[in-house]
């Protein structure tokens, strides 16, 4: 049986009903390093937004799958949020 990891990123500042500096830098640090560091080498990932209900899956790909793109806008604006903050 394949052992399975998941990683999860809030998907807002608003960590559990608080809305701090440190909140929004640990947001923005997991969006980065889920594009620079996790999704080239994992196996399989799933981005997904879940700031509404139902949650929609924006993309999802892996280290030997192309990536799909399934909603252009939100993936555009998740790669753009972290281009601003570098």
């Amino acid at each position: 049986m394949t052992e399975q990891r998941h990683l999860y990123i809030i998907s807002g500042p608003n960590g559990a009903g608080k809305t701090t500096a440190s909140y929004v830098r640990r947001y923005y640090e997991g969006i980065r390093n889920f594009f620079s560091i996790y999704a080239p080498i994992v196996e399989y990932w799933t981005l997904v937004d879940n700031s509404e209900v139902p949650r929609t899956i924006v993309a999802k790909g892996g280290q030997d799958i192309q990536t799909d793109i399934i909603n252009i806008d939100k993936y555009n604006t998740i790669k753009e949020y972290v281009r601003k903050r570098l």
